[in-house]
């Protein structure tokens, strides 16, 4: 009697424990390598940001240069005030900045349609990643030290001699609110707690352009630590150059 063998053929295609398998390898590839490119994305945005604030900073020196040693007023919009007697006030900072960093018409008053935009560097690429029209020309992304070249209070140095620690005295820093530089920052009752007015963008720190023109990255805590040294006589000190 001749026996016969049965081969039972694997069917064509693969099987749905198959397919579990391939999603469960590919969800773990996931959560291991997309932090790790979210991580190194920021670094990115983080070192162009810093290219940004340096060329800020150029401009910055640039003006200053030229203005015997003058900051530029560190207000918002001094670029279209004038006094009682209708003499213009001076620029504000990032104007006078972009003076220097191949900007042709700046604006002269508020929704001035023929000024010309702010450079691209006025833009973080961790933030609006776009510099302001002139129609709202607050810069956004990065915000100055508003006791630098400001008038309003005796003492606030108005020129870069006066400022005793230029390393060590912040001008220009990553911010979700442009104008809450020193008022939030380092006004009364300021705490180290987060604050809106500085922007953790880069893996929950942010970038600072110095007034020597070097920039750096510190997490807010560190910058609140770094600025409350009792060596340096306190915040207000410390945010004027005095110490």
């Amino acid at each position: 009697m001749k026996s016969t063998t049965r081969i039972h053929k694997r069917p064509a295609g693969i099987t749905l424990t198959e397919v579990l398998i391939v999603i469960t390898i590919i969800a773990i590839l996931a959560a291991i390598l997309f932090p790790v490119s979210r991580n190194a994305r920021e670094k990115a945005r983080s070192a162009t940001c810093a290219q940004n604030l340096r060329q800020i900073g150029i401009g910055l020196i640039g003006y200053i240069s030229e203005n015997n040693g003058r900051f530029p007023n560190g207000s918002l919009d001094v670029s279209w005030l004038r006094d009682t007697d209708n003499n213009p006030l001076g620029l504000c900072w990032y104007d006078a900045a972009a003076q220097y960093m191949g900007r042709g018409n700046l604006s002269n008053r508020f929704n001035d349609p023929s000024a010309d935009p702010l450079p691209d560097v006025f833009a973080c690429p961790g933030g609006h990643r776009k510099a302001y029209h002139p129609a709202w020309p607050y810069t956004g992304d990065y915000a100055a030290n508003m006791f630098l070249g400001n008038p309003g209070n005796p003492n606030n140095p108005r020129s870069l001699s006066a400022v005793k620690r230029p390393e060590s005295t912040p001008y220009v820093q990553d911010t979700v609110k442009q104008n809450q530089f020193g008022q939030a920052i380092y006004g009364s009752g300021f705490s180290r707690t987060a604050n809106a007015a500085f922007a953790t963008r880069h893996n929950g720190r942010g970038n600072i352009l110095w007034v020597d023109g070097h920039v750096s990255s510190l997490t807010y805590e560190e910058y609140m630590k770094f600025a409350n040294d009792p060596k340096r006589g306190g915040a207000g000190n410390f945010i004027r150059g005095n110490w």
